[in-house]
């Protein structure tokens, strides 16, 4: 372990850091086994929403979405909610 962590670690109190590690280990496991499999099971993804955080949420975007994200900047404003739907639609 690097020098002077465990001070830094300390400078925070509050923070059960077994509960961060633990936290990020299942997020690495979850992550790795939807990378290979695709899918996870029930139980998993009933953690996952306990969790609030989703395997997908971690890749990234799909060139197309980015595309249509920066020509969206072009809009200045989408006047109602059928215009709003139309541009969505033809993503």
């Amino acid at each position: 372990m690097e020098e002077g962590f465990k001070e830094r670690l300390n400078q925070f109190p509050w923070v059960n850091w077994s509960k961060v590690g633990q936290e990020i280990l299942i997020k690495r496991y979850l992550f790795e086994k939807y990378i290979r499999t695709n899918s996870l099971s029930k139980a998993e993804l009933l953690l996952c929403e306990k969790l609030d955080w989703h395997p997908v949420d971690e890749l990234p975007f799909k060139k197309k979405f980015v595309e249509e994200v920066k020509r969206a900047k072009h809009y200045t404003k989408i006047k109602s909610d059928e215009e709003f739907d139309k541009f969505f639609d033809n993503l």
